[in-house]
């Protein structure tokens, strides 16, 4: 869902995603609108925080990523031809698969959730 900000007075900043209203009051009539926007086409809306405005809305893996493998700061952005290259997908794609196959393992709930998924599939083509 692509909109423009409501009001004329919220600057859109190195994206046209990214908006700086000008006051509180502005945000909150620009975040109405936002939801109203969502509601009318009908899409789900999610809504994140974050602890440094100036982070992107990466997680804290990518942001690690950038920081410790691709040597770069947390808050920069990747450029966008390797941001969409089989290289950097290909990259993040084996950094994740290792962070859980090796450095961290997922927790008992997900194992169960996992294997309650397995069985219900395994019950359908059977």
């Amino acid at each position: 869902m692509k909109i423009k900000p409501k009001l004329p007075g919220t600057k859109t900043w190195l994206h046209s995603l990214e908006w700086h209203p000008e006051t509180f009051e502005a945000f909150l009539e620009e975040l109405e609108y936002v939801v109203t926007q969502g509601q009318k086409t009908d899409h789900l809306l999610l809504f994140r925080g974050q602890a440094d405005y100036r982070w992107l809305l990466d997680s804290t893996f990518v942001r690690w990523v950038k920081k410790n493998i691709l040597g770069i700061s947390s808050l920069e952005k990747l450029k966008p031809d390797y941001q969409s290259s089989k290289q950097a997908n290909h990259l993040l794609g084996e950094l994740l698969l290792y962070k859980f196959g090796e450095l961290t393992n997922p927790s008992r709930g997900l194992w169960d959730l996992a294997e309650k998924i397995q069985s219900w599939i395994h019950g359908l083509s059977g």
